[in-house]
């Protein structure tokens, strides 16, 4: 519940996604039905340099419901584990200094999504558990961006970081 806690705060923290009041939850789920998608915590156990394990939390948008899912662009901007290896052992065989990092809550840092009409995220199981205790389980959380789940997730992140880097020069 901890670590649902911290990542909900973070998702709301970094604005990719906003509760939405209950009357407009219920009037957002009259008017666009469509565009509210079932949502779940993924949970996992990650494994730490120090050789222990962190509980790892995750809101999910099951994106194959979203109504533009054949329009949107597919793709994911992380290689596979081969492909990480790989580059690691030729950069090793050339005596390479090399490191590796990963963006923290990345999807939810992406640029404010451009959609016409929003999408929208029913509340997962477990939430009141996880410390939202002032939300009503008909409420919904409107995604402010490409957010974790979606298919445009990826995509969207990547064309977001190459906007922040061509600003960067």
């Amino acid at each position: 519940n901890e670590a649902r806690r911290t990542e909900i705060q973070n998702l709301l923290d970094l604005k990719a996604y906003r509760f939405l009041s209950l009357t407009d939850s219920l009037e957002f789920r009259e008017n666009y039905p469509e565009y509210v998608l079932p949502s779940r915590f993924v949970d996992r156990w990650k494994p730490t340099d120090e050789g222990g394990t962190k509980a790892k939390r995750r809101i999910v948008i099951l994106d194959f419901q979203d109504p533009h899912v054949l329009q949107l662009e597919r793709g994911a901007p992380t290689p596979t584990k081969e492909a990480f290896t790989t580059v690691l052992q030729a950069l090793a065989s050339q005596r390479r200094h090399a490191w590796s990092s990963d963006i923290k809550n990345a999807f939810g840092q992406a640029a404010k999504t451009t959609r016409k009409q929003p999408i929208a995220a029913s509340l997962p199981a477990g939430m009141i558990e996880a410390g939202c205790k002032d939300v009503d389980p008909r409420q919904l959380l409107l995604c402010e961006t490409e957010v974790y789940g979606l298919i445009s997730g990826p995509s969207w992140l990547r064309q977001s970081l190459v906007k922040d880097f061509e600003a960067w020069g």
